[in-house]
């Protein structure tokens, strides 16, 4: 194509405000020795849509470059480009050699729950078989069984999780302990029958606590005619429960890295994490949140705010060991549950506000092991029989709750002098640049970036070329 059949256009751009901004004076190019009145020329819009169907203004983010709509100047000290980035792992294909504009990064925590389906406690899985006869344990040291398995008449049960062991037989008794019949996948348990037990064996050799481990690891019988996914047993319910906590695991000192690669040839410039004393905790809910992570899931969390040099404080923690000075409040006492209550300090007022405990499940309070924050007060139910404050504090001498909760205001502490040093001496690299931690578990991030102009416009120019060839213009 012969390009002096084209008319040159004008390189302004309207803004917002009216004012406009010169993608020409801004890109920069070859000079082609013409000369011509900008002020002849109509500026374009800087309005494009977006395949979502929203409307943006590029002009916004490319900067003045080229005076105002009444001014008629030009100013070739175009301000910079920042562009924002979110992720556990950021990439900017398009960055300046410049200081980094922002890091902000975000507390997540990790907290393991089963369904309660795996029916099968470890602790009676041992070395010895069982007869096929009457189901009766033998001494035979190349097997392996379970304990007694709880189940009821007329359900059917599935076991699955034990290769690579074959399975030696499987029996089912009555309530005296005497064997009714023959265990079998999908098949219905007999009247009257309320337990079941398995022996396994692999070869002729015999069998170690090794297998013994092995088997505890992956043996799984649930209810239904399918096999679920392994999960470790829990008593049959839910955890965290009472009986089978699961601790909430929360970051601990990490390192932020910037670099150029993400291959280990590259030294990265590093921004050490010293985790304060008021701890670094996120909590998911479904609204509300302060950050949204790339699965769409929104977390209320603490955060390090290093261009406005604040820790900023969202949850809270609490330990309740039934110490003297803990003033529990017995709230409601039920047939199948009691409820007690404490005042969290600036716990979220909020009702049914999320919350994460080692041993309760965060719920709406209708059955017992479940707990939730409202009125800035942390709510339990449990068992029944702990039907006094007395006997609360006693059940928690040994089985200690721990909890992470939303606060109501945040609270802001300033960062160390050494914190804002190391974090402004962080540069993005000319070109690709990538931030991301160790932290575990990982910790969320968003940084601003300034951005090369040109490879900025290139970028924003391919895009909407590439729009314009979709709509057929």
């Amino acid at each position: 194509m012969n390009i002096d059949q084209y008319s040159p256009q004008s390189g302004r751009f309207l803004k917002e405000d009216g004012s406009y901004v010169n993608i020409a004076d801004a890109l920069g190019g070859t000079e082609t020795g013409q000369t011509a009145d900008i002020e002849k020329y109509t500026p374009h819009t800087g309005r494009f849509i977006k395949e979502d169907g929203t409307v943006i203004n590029i002009a916004e983010n490319i900067g003045s470059g080229g005076g105002g709509s009444d001014s008629g100047s030009s100013d070739d000290s175009a301000p910079p480009i920042i562009e924002t980035y979110n992720g556990q792992t950021i990439q900017c294909s398009m960055s300046a050699d410049r200081p980094l504009k922002g890091l902000n990064l975000y507390a997540t925590c990790e907290q393991k729950t089963t369904t309660g389906a795996n029916l099968i406690n470890p602790n009676g899985i041992e070395i010895g078989g069982l007869y096929d006869s009457d189901g009766a344990p033998s001494d035979s040291k190349n097997r392996i069984r379970t304990g007694n398995i709880s189940v009821i008449a007329g359900e059917k049960y599935v076991l699955s999780g034990y290769s690579p062991y074959n399975l030696l037989n499987g029996h089912v008794f009555n309530g005296e302990g005497e064997k009714i019949d023959a265990f079998s996948n999908n098949s219905a348990i007999p009247s009257g029958g309320v337990s079941v037990r398995f022996a396994f064996y692999k070869g002729s050799s015999e069998l170690t606590n090794e297998d013994v481990n092995t088997l505890k690891s992956t043996l799984m019988f649930n209810k239904g005619e399918s096999a679920l996914p392994y999960e470790p047993y829990t008593g049959g319910i839910p955890s965290p429960n009472v009986d089978y906590p699961q601790e909430i695991q929360t970051i601990s000192d990490f390192v932020v890295e910037v670099k150029n690669s993400m291959g280990e040839v590259t030294t990265p410039q590093t921004l050490n994490i010293t985790i304060p004393e008021q701890g670094f905790y996120g909590i998911p809910v479904s609204s509300g949140g302060n950050y949204t992570d790339a699965s769409g899931k929104q977390w209320i969390c603490d955060e390090f705010d290093f261009a406005n040099k604040k820790f900023i404080k969202r949850i809270g923690r609490e330990k309740f060991s039934g110490s003297e000075n803990e003033e529990w409040v017995l709230n409601a006492a039920v047939e199948n549950k009691t409820r007690f209550y404490i005042n969290l300090a600036n716990g979220k007022i909020a009702s049914g506000s999320k919350c994460l405990c080692n041993r309760l499940i965060y719920g709406t309070m209708g059955k017992s092991g479940s707990c939730l924050v409202s009125n800035s007060r942390f709510y339990i139910d449990i068992e029944p029989s702990i039907n006094s404050v007395e006997l609360l504090k006693e059940y928690l001498n040994t089985h200690q709750l721990n909890v992470i909760y939303p606060l109501e205001t945040p609270a802001e502490y300033n960062l160390t002098d050494e914190q804002v040093e190391q974090y402004k001496k962080l540069r993005s690299y000319y070109g690709t640049t990538y931030i991301d931690n160790d932290a575990v578990p990982a910790c969320n991030m968003t940084a601003e970036l300034v951005v090369d102009t040109k490879m900025y416009i290139d970028n924003k120019f391919t895009t909407l070329a590439g729009q314009i060839l979709e709509m057929g213009v």
